[in-house]
């Protein structure tokens, strides 16, 4: 799902959102660009779907530039609803992520099982 749109000063952001399907119960949702609630995008909704049809997602943020705290917050809901549900969420950041130090500040990087690698994310216990 590509989106792309205006920002005040004319400038084209990309705000992509790439769904994988692997295994039957396993899912990656990639976020590539600019992430923000404010864009109006159903980012609670989409995970919240693949959360509880799968055993395991996957939200991948190590190619995203920005995502603001309202999406953190969001991805922390629908981790409480991943559990209620018997399901994984699972963040893949890597170590030169631009989002890395917004995650530590919310706190993200404690609550959330993280993985370095979409290999470690999807074999991780």
């Amino acid at each position: 799902m590509k989106r792309l749109s205006m920002t005040d000063g004319g400038a084209l952001v990309d705000s992509t959102v790439k769904v994988t399907y692997l295994e039957s119960r396993v899912a990656v949702a990639q976020l590539l660009g600019e992430h923000s609630l404010a864009d109006d995008w159903p980012y609670e909704s989409l995970i919240d779907q693949l959360v509880s049809t799968h055993d395991l997602v996957v939200v991948d943020v190590s190619r995203a530039h920005y995502i603001d705290s309202s999406l953190i917050w969001a991805l922390f809901r629908c981790s409480r609803n991943a559990a209620a549900w018997g399901s994984t969420l699972r963040l893949q950041i890597g170590a030169e992520a631009a989002v890395r130090r917004r995650l530590e500040i919310c706190g993200a990087l404690e609550r959330f099982e993280v993985a370095a690698s979409r290999e470690e994310a999807l074999t991780k216990p």
